[in-house]
């Protein structure tokens, strides 16, 4: 079966479409050695699952949403109780990274509104995350913070690195697109390099 979701770690359970929104239920399938309250390995246990939907990038024209089912999990040390980590998750924003990605590219071009609607999500949304991504263009002077290069607004981007370790907080880089497509031809790489070892 094709993968349709097309993130890693992520496994679809059902599809289904509601009123115009394409619908996918997932479960993200790596699980956390360590307590992410006090940091202790390997004393977890399951405590349930918690439903949480986040805004997918637009699929096929239609809005997208990520239906998925989140573990929770308690520490036997601290009694701390937590949700699953997710990959490819702006849990923050409640929508996935390509989401927030889309959003940041289509900032520049179209309305937030019109962006929103693409989405289905608050146009709020929106407007919260492409003011982020100019105030960093600006900030970086339209210059290529890898390459140091001059570049016009649109042709810039806000890449992050990869994560050196799980749960690592990424760098966050404006970057001109042959800067950018250079860093993921060399994650996919990387990542199927390592896949393949």
């Amino acid at each position: 079966m094709t993968d349709i979701l097309d993130l890693d770690g992520w496994t679809v359970l059902a599809k289904t479409t509601e009123e115009g929104i394409d619908i996918l239920e997932a479960e993200y399938r790596p699980e956390p050695t360590a307590c992410q309250k006090c940091g202790v390995i390997g004393n977890l246990y399951k405590h349930g699952t918690k439903p949480v939907t986040y805004f997918d990038a637009p699929n096929r024209g239609l809005p997208s949403k990520l239906r998925a089912k989140v573990k929770r999990y308690k520490c036997r040390d601290c009694g701390g109780t937590f949700l699953q980590p997710l990959g490819g998750i702006r849990t923050d924003r409640r929508m996935t990274e390509r989401c927030a990605a889309f959003i940041k590219q289509q900032c520049l071009r179209d309305t937030f509104v019109r962006i929103a609607d693409n989405i289905g999500c608050n146009d709020k949304t929106v407007r919260s995350l492409a003011g982020d991504h100019i105030a960093a263009i600006a900030a970086a002077g339209n210059r290529c913070q890898s390459c140091g290069g001059v570049f016009e607004p649109a042709e810039l981007q806000i890449h992050q690195t990869l994560p050196l370790v799980a749960g690592e907080h990424r760098k966050v880089m404006v970057v001109c697109r042959p800067c950018h497509e250079r860093f993921h031809t060399s994650a996919l790489t990387h990542t199927h390099g390592r896949s393949t070892s």
